[in-house]
């Protein structure tokens, strides 16, 4: 009898080969998928506009949470654990962990929140979501703010870079040029950034040699550049 249920077992049907109407559920439920995601896009459409690093600010941790809350140096000092643990990572090779790092450092001054408390079942929508920005109460906190997110945002463009998520890297260079559109190291990694993929074409060849050129205008002595 133990022998026959096993056999009866193994020639069950799964729930995923049925059919309906001839079609197959893994089918179907594949469809299901794809149509809620199309419902669901033009709701999310600012979200989705977001780079990675912004958007996975969204699901905070505890500690980047708290940072938030505390006094300037506490939070100041949280973010900087966090980049310095992030350079670990990636002098360790260990890319994923490190922009997870660098990720939860930049949180600390700036984030996104969800406000429904529904997202689960309904997904993101653009209406409930809201960006922050830590207003620093004097020029020394925001030069400080400002130095360190920099140097986040282009050491998240080298470590993208090394797992080959350029366009990634091209965002965090966006993001660190908005706040110095001098900074000679965002234009030379974003400028590499473009030309490094094989999909580069000729628009991006020249957005690259347009990037190397203003970083060569404003450092004409970094070797780097040169």
């Amino acid at each position: 009898m133990a022998h026959k249920h096993s056999m009866e077992d193994a020639n069950a049907m799964h729930p995923l080969d049925t059919t309906v109407n001839g079609t197959p559920m893994s089918v179907l439920l594949s469809q299901a998928v794809k149509l809620k995601s199309a419902q669901e896009q033009p709701l999310r459409k600012q979200f989705d506009a977001f780079p990675v690093f912004l958007q996975n600010s969204i699901f905070p941790r505890q500690e980047t949470i708290d940072a938030r809350a505390a006094p300037f140096e506490e939070r100041f000092e949280t973010a900087t654990k966090l980049k310095m643990l992030g350079n670990k990572f990636a002098k360790d090779g260990n890319h994923v962990d490190s922009l997870n790092q660098y990720e939860m450092s930049l949180s600390v001054f700036k984030w996104i929140e969800n406000s429904n408390p529904n997202w689960k079942n309904e997904g993101i929508k653009d209406g409930f979501v809201k960006q922050f920005f830590f207003q620093p109460s004097n020029a020394s906190q925001k030069s400080r703010v400002l130095e360190l997110m920099i140097n986040v945002y282009n050491n998240i463009a080298i470590v993208s870079m090394k797992v080959e998520q350029f366009g990634n890297a091209v965002a965090a260079c966006n993001s660190a040029l908005l706040l110095d559109e001098r900074n000679v190291k965002a234009l030379f990694l974003r400028s590499k950034a473009r030309c490094t993929p094989k999909s580069c074409g000729k628009t991006e060849e020249e957005l690259a040699m347009k990037d190397l050129m203003s970083a060569r205008r404003i450092d004409p002595k970094n070797t780097t550049i040169a």
